[in-house]
């Protein structure tokens, strides 16, 4: 006869093993084309990791060569201070070799050579001009600077020259210079990539048009080309030039199929080759699926033994149940059953052993539910008084200026609301002016709302563009946005000398400025960008006008225009605008008054439906 517990360890090793055989078999199941694809994203990101390695190290030549250059052109100075400063500067480059000094006819002048570099500089490892060709200074009639053909040292090591034009103080070409750039510190720190992403395996090479390489983990590689057969590396400059980065796949000569990506370096017309062999992708995936199936074999054990061990404990209890139930319904209410868990089965004992005592137990009940409902309500007050304290609040917010003026209203709609604003100084003269509006309600809103602000803060402060700040704010909050919450934002920055006023919108509602000089009302309605924190690395634009003295920008959340009243009618953009056009005020606090006074007449009775937020900024010159 199968027996209760039978049917317990049955059904709970069913839901235990069940699941896990489904997970187990989708790992095992992965398809090549999502593992090639898997691998295919990976070499992006580390080719994408080494672009930023390679520009920093031609930024970095080209900003020392302008550095040694604008000492040449110190035509105020002797000429033998000027070499000494010129020479320090060399003596001081990370990336430099040497610098030669051209007149504008192309005809040498001056060499200087750095230290630590291994390298002569004229008759030496290091070839440098006596006569700088004239194609070279042609191409600076039109750019300042200009890397040329990579040049092979006697020991096989690369250098690649940069040319740069030399301007005096008007502009005019005083001279060139002509300098050979050390690419030996690529090869350290491509290396160290491959160190980190592909297990000490040799798999990043930077390669030139040429398709030699250029700096490689294995410094002995250098110079060499990147494969005996030119056919093995199906890439063609042509596709670099139209596209960022490049997948392909080959065959080497020893038989050995690789997948990789070359990633362009469009300035020189270099590229990264980032490379694994077919085994080295697809090893991880195996190692996973065989660790799933062991791990799945393991669980399966464990939950049989699990179920047999809780199906002997859950039947046990159940007909002591079933005889206390035959008790009660002879009228014996003081039966008790022994009570072993706190699972189904016990609480069922449970709830025999108190039916006497249900009353008081009900009783007990509620008081706990006002008790759990009062220590919300409380948790509540204290987010909504943490969330107000981190609006500015006092007005006048700067009473010790005479160029501005500003005020600003918050009310939330529910005890903690998603909606801020704030306004501060972040030099002497630029005032930064933002509104926002954080999606949902009630405490989250408010938390992700105080990081925003703070977030705001920080990088205003540190004298970025309007753009630039909200490009900022989106990476950091959009880095860890595990709740998927969003940010409506508008922020202007106002130079309080000039009156210009440069602003981004991201997502928000459009802004307003009402011109004192004609009494008309200027709309902002243009978007930037998107919502702050949707994804990483979205770029945003921005906006610019001036404020005339007396002119008000006006900013506001969407609780304004979406106020609605008993008839369930929106109070709307038009009828903001409509408002600004028709009324005057003197102060910013009274615009703000203007606004909110309408809207409050407007809702009537009805209940809020949002936070409604305001600030008004008039510039006084």
């Amino acid at each position: 006869m199968i027996k209760l517990w039978h049917k317990y360890a049955l059904t709970l090793f069913l839901a235990a093993v069940v699941p896990v055989g489904i997970a187990t078999w989708q790992i095992a199941g992965i398809g090549s084309e999502e593992v090639v694809k898997g691998a295919g994203q990976l070499q992006i990101a580390v080719g994408e990791n080494a672009l930023g390695t390679v520009r920093d190290i031609l930024d970095g030549a080209l900003g020392e060569a302008t550095a040694v250059g604008a000492a040449i052109a110190m035509t105020d100075l002797p000429a033998d201070e000027r070499e000494k400063i010129a020479q320090a500067q060399l003596i001081g480059a990370k990336y430099l070799a040497n610098f030669s000094v051209y007149t504008p006819d192309g005809a040498a002048v001056q060499h200087m050579q750095g230290v630590n570099k291994n390298s002569a500089v004229v008759g030496g490892d290091i070839a440098t001009p006596e006569q700088l060709p004239a194609v070279l200074r042609d191409e600076l009639k039109t750019q300042t600077s200009a890397f040329s053909e990579l040049i092979r040292r006697p020991d096989g090591s690369l250098y690649l020259p940069l040319t740069t034009a030399i301007l005096d103080a008007k502009g005019a070409v005083y001279a060139y210079g002509w300098t050979a750039v050390e690419l030996g510190q690529l090869g350290v720190a491509l290396g160290e990539l491959s160190d980190h992403r592909f297990d000490g395996n040799d798999r990043v090479t930077l390669i030139d048009g040429a398709k030699r390489v250029v700096a490689a983990a294995d410094p002995k590689r250098v110079g060499q080309p990147f494969s005996p057969n030119d056919q093995d590396l199906p890439i063609k400059a042509a596709d670099l030039r139209r596209e960022m980065s490049v997948a392909f796949d080959y065959t080497t000569a020893a038989g050995e199929k690789r997948l990789g990506t070359a990633v362009s370096v469009m300035d020189v017309g270099w590229a990264i080759i980032v490379e694994q062999t077919y085994d080295e992708v697809f090893h991880g995936v195996s190692r996973i699926t065989n660790t799933a199936l062991i791990i799945g074999g393991a669980f399966a054990l464990a939950a049989l033994l699990l179920g047999i061990f809780a199906g002997r404990r859950m039947s046990a209890p159940i007909a002591a149940v079933s005889k206390a139930a035959g008790q009660v319904a002879g009228g014996d209410f003081t039966v008790q059953v022994p009570v072993s868990g706190t699972d189904e089965v016990g609480q069922l004992g449970k709830s025999f052993n108190a039916m006497t005592g249900q009353l008081t137990s009900t009783i007990a009940k509620l008081q706990d539910a006002t008790a759990a409902k009062e220590r919300m309500q409380t948790e509540l007050d204290i987010g909504r008084s943490i969330q107000m304290s981190m609006v500015p609040l006092k007005f006048p917010a700067f009473p010790e200026r005479k160029d501005f003026d500003v005020h600003a209203a918050l009310k939330p709609a529910f005890e903690v609301g998603g909606d801020f604003y704030d306004f501060f100084l972040t030099g002497e003269d630029t005032l930064c002016v933002c509104i926002a509006d954080v999606s949902g309600k009630g405490v989250p809103a408010a938390l992700f709302m105080a990081v925003t602000r703070t977030l705001v803060k920080t990088h205003a402060k540190l004298g970025a563009s309007s753009d630039e700040i909200l490009e900022k704010v989106n990476d950091d909050l959009a880095k860890d946005n595990d709740a998927c919450m969003f940010v409506t934002l508008f922020l202007a920055l106002l130079d309080l000398k000039t009156g210009v006023l440069t602003f981004t919108n991201a997502g928000h509602n459009p802004s307003y400025i009402k011109r004192k000089a004609t009494g008309k009302v200027e709309r902002l309605d243009k978007l930037h960008g998107p919502v702050i924190a949707a994804m990483e690395e979205i770029p945003y634009g921005s906006g610019a006008t001036t404020l005339g003295k007396g002119d008000t920008l006006f900013l506001y959340t969407d609780g304004v225009n979406e106020a609605m009243n008993a008839k369930q009618e929106l109070f709307t953009e038009e009828r903001l605008a409509g408002l600004l056009q028709n009324n005057t005020w003197t102060t910013s606090d009274g615009a703000v008054k203007v606004v909110l006074d309408d809207v409050w007449k407007f809702q009537g009775a009805a209940d809020q439906s949002d936070d409604v937020t305001v600030v008004a900024l008039r510039y006084l010159g």
